[in-house]
Order: structure tokens, then C-alpha cells, then sequence
């Protein structure tokens, strides 16, 4: 079959595929029952392969997995298997959906885990609360903040109550709610619950555990978004050398303490630094995920971030151009990433005196802004300003000012005076 080419050998001596036509020649010939048998064994082996560890190699695994999925659950449909409910496949697949930004395949497995489990174990079994978790962590990352925040409190709620302040579960679910806190530009509160989870991870699981490493890093981002630079680059070295040595350099986790860190060097005008771990970020993820993977387009978005305050704006505009793109066509036209991307690309058109597409972009993102996020989230506050600069530069300074004066008021009300927002 080797010398055919009907089947081939890959660089590993583990790994062969199958040509296509053999696939369908071998289907051709089946029953439908031994479709079904077929189906329901190349399903088992997919599943039953997927484990729940995180070294770059598991996440650069169940990556290639994906086309495999989608095509077994396509010929599934093709040739009228019954499907049914399996426990193990859809958390399973679930994972792999959820880690390479498929959010809606994910969400779409994880409500009937959340619900068969509910049915089956109850409420407030620790299986059950893992799939809320799951389920939550699927909303955050598709922008929906306020049902991922209703989903976590729940789970906080009964973690509490079934097994105390310090079990690890417990202290899982207050650091995701304070993660959405934090997106949804609620600081102080997100800062009081990441000091609590960072003390007790401390304390309970060590200070160099994953787990202990992640609320650090959370607590770091907080710091630097309430303008507390020094303490978010004093913990971020910190977790990022930690990261290094316990999971290795191209672990997504360690990738992300060092975007983290080169955020805060961009921040501190330490443009160079930060410049140089960003591209070392970008081309990892490109590798270990892929070129469209959300955290990619991330790595890219700060990229470009960088260039722009550098007053590099025609590197700024490219990159930024493909990251809004992607983020359209993977994300979706709505989603708090690409009217972030919007907005970016607005003010680097607002700096090369491109004021009219500035214009157009910063109005559109403040409408979805207001409609998706709300009128006094960050977010679209930061479109307010923006497109109020704008406005002022093209000398219409009555519709600056009434912006500038919702801001200003907002700003006060909902983050206080020492937040900056441009």
C-alpha cells in the first residue's frame, strides 16, 4: 500500500494517512450498520485520545485533531448515523473546540454536557460545576460577559457551599469571575478577588503551581490597568521566569505572561522591550496554534500597538488591517476583539491626518460599542474619546465637546479620576 501511495508515512514512524480515495472506497462497500460501527470506533479512538494535559505538544495535538472531528461528525450526517449523547466526546471535544477559538462549536457540546449532568448528577456536583465553568469560560471569550458572569456566580455560590473557601474549585471559580470583572472594566473589584485567590493558591497549592502562576499574572494585568505599572512588571518578570522553567517557553500560558510583561513595557514607553517580546510572542503562536487563532490575532494586535506608539504608522496599519480582517471573519463583526481592532486602526488613521476613515470606524465601533457592551463600558468610552478627537482635529468642536463632556462624566461616575482611557 506504501509503494501505491494509497497509504503514506509521515515524518514520525507512528503517523500514516490514508488516501482519500481509499476512504471512499472503503465506505462504499460497507453496510449501513457497518457504517455505523465504523463511525462509532474512529469517533471512540478520536475521543479517547484527547487528554486534559497542557504541554505545547497536547495543545499542538489536539489542533490537528480538528479536521478530523468535523469530517467523522460530517460523514456522520452523510451517511445517517444515529448519534447520541457521550459524556467523554463532547467535554472532550468540547476542549479542543474551545482552545482553537471554535466558540460556538464549543458552546453548542458544553450546554448538553451542563445539562445531562445536571439531570444526572445533580446541580452541584463537581462535574456539573466544571461544565458551568466550561460553559462560562466559552461566553467570556465570545464577549458575553454578562451571562458568563451570571454562570460563574452560580458556580462560586455552590463551590462555597459544598466545599469551602480554599478548595481548588472554589478558588478557580472566584479567579474567572474576577477575569470578568476585570473585561468589563470592573477593576477594584476584580483587584479585591485576585488578591484573595493569589493568597490562598499561595498558601494551599505553593507559589510556583500553575494555578497559583495564572492568578498572579491576572492580578498583574489589573495592576496595570488601574496605571500601577511598577507592581504589574515586578509580578510579571516574576511569572514569566516561573513559567519558563516549570512548563517550558512555548506553553500558551508562558506566551502569555510575556505578552503580558511586554504590555507593561509598552505602557512604560520601554517601546524596544516590548517590541522584541511581542514578535517573539506572535511567531510562536503562529506555530504552535495557527496564523487566525484569537490568541494570535492578540499577539498582533500588540504588535502593532507598539509600532503606533513608535510613530511607526504605515507597519501599524498593515498589521492592524489584517488583525481587524481576521478578527471579522473568525470573531465576528461584534465581538469586543474587533471593535477593539476597529477602534486601533481608527486612531493610526487619525495620526497619518486620514481623519474621514478614522471617522467611519470610530462611529461605527462606539454604535456597536453602546448596543453590545453597553454605553459606560471601557470600551466604548475609549470609541467616545477617540471619535472625539477626531471630531476636534476636523474643527467641529461642538460635537467634540458634548462627547468630551459624556465622557468625562461617565468616566468620573463608572472608574473614578484616576483612570485614563486613550
Amino acid at each position: 500500500m506504501l509503494s501505491f501511495s494509497l497509504v503514506k508515512r509521515g515524518t514520525s514512524n507512528n503517523v500514516y494517512s490514508v488516501h482519500r480515495l481509499v476512504h471512499s472506497w472503503s465506505r462504499d462497500r460497507m453496510s449501513k450498520q457497518d457504517c455505523q460501527s465504523v463511525w462509532c470506533s474512529a469517533n471512540a479512538l478520536l475521543t479517547f485520545s484527547i487528554t486534559f494535559q497542557f504541554t505545547s505538544q497536547d495543545y499542538t495535538y489536539r489542533r490537528a485533531l480538528i479536521p478530523h472531528i468535523k469530517a467523522n461528525y460530517q460523514y456522520a450526517a452523510e451517511v445517517g448515523v444515529v448519534t447520541v449523547y457521550n459524556d467523554n466526546e463532547y467535554t472532550n471535544f468540547g476542549l479542543v473546540y474551545h482552545e482553537n477559538g471554535y466558540w460556538k462549536e464549543a458552546e453548542d457540546l458544553q450546554v448538553q454536557v451542563m445539562e445531562m449532568r445536571k439531570k444526572v448528577l445533580g446541580a452541584e456536583h463537581p462535574d456539573t460545576l466544571r461544565s458551568i465553568s466550561n460553559l462560562a469560560l466559552t461566553y467570556w471569550n465570545q464577549g458575553r460577559w454578562k451571562e458568563a458572569e451570571e454562570l460563574q456566580v452560580q458556580v462560586m455560590k455552590m463551590s462555597l457551599r459544598a466545599f469551602g473557601a480554599e478548595h481548588p474549585g472554589t478558588l478557580k471559580s472566584i479567579g474567572n469571575l474576577a477575569l470578568t470583572y476585570w473585561n468589563q472594566g470592573r477593576w477594584k473589584e476584580a483587584e479585591e478577588l485576585q488578591v484573595q485567590v493569589m493568597e490562598m493558591r499561595k498558601r494551599v497549592l505553593g507559589p510556583e503551581h500553575p494555578d497559583t502562576l495564572k492568578s498572579i499574572d491576572n492580578l498583574a494585568s489589573t495592576y496595570r490597568d488601574l496605571g500601577q505599572w511598577k507592581k504589574a512588571e515586578e509580578l510579571q518578570v516574576q511569572v514569566m521566569e516561573m513559567r519558563k522553567r516549570v512548563l517550558g517557553v512555548e506553553h500558551p500560558d508562558t506566551l502569555t505572561s510575556i505578552e503580558n510583561l511586554a504590555w507593561t513595557y509598552s505602557n512604560l514607553g520601554e517601546w524596544k522591550e516590548a517590541e522584541e517580546l511581542q514578535v517573539q510572542v506572535m511567531e510562536m503562536r503562529k506555530r504552535v496554534l495557527r496564523a487566525e487563532h484569537p490568541d494570535t490575532l492578540t499577539s498582533m494586535n500588540n504588535l502593532a500597538l507598539t509600532y503606533y506608539y513608535k510613530g511607526q504608522w504605515k507597519e501599524a496599519e498593515e498589521l492592524q488591517v489584517q488583525v481587524m480582517e481576521k478578527e471579522k471573519r473568525v470573531l465576528g463583526a461584534e465581538h469586543p476583539d474587533t471593535l477593539t481592532g476597529m477602534n486601533n486602526l481608527a486612531m493610526t488613521y487619525y495620526h497619518k491626518g486620514q481623519w474621514k476613515e478614522a471617522e467611519e470606524l470610530q462611529v461605527q465601533a462606539m454604535e456597536i460599542g453602546k448596543r453590545v457592551l453597553g454605553a459606560e463600558h471601557p470600551g466604548t468610552l475609549r470609541s467616545m474619546n477617540n471619535l472625539a478627537l477626531t471630531y476636534y482635529h476636523k474643527g467641529q468642536w461642538k460635537e467634540a465637546e458634548e462627547l468630551q463632556v459624556q465622557v468625562m462624566e461617565m468616566c468620573l461616575r463608572v472608574l473614578g479620576q484616576n483612570i485614563q482611557i486613550h
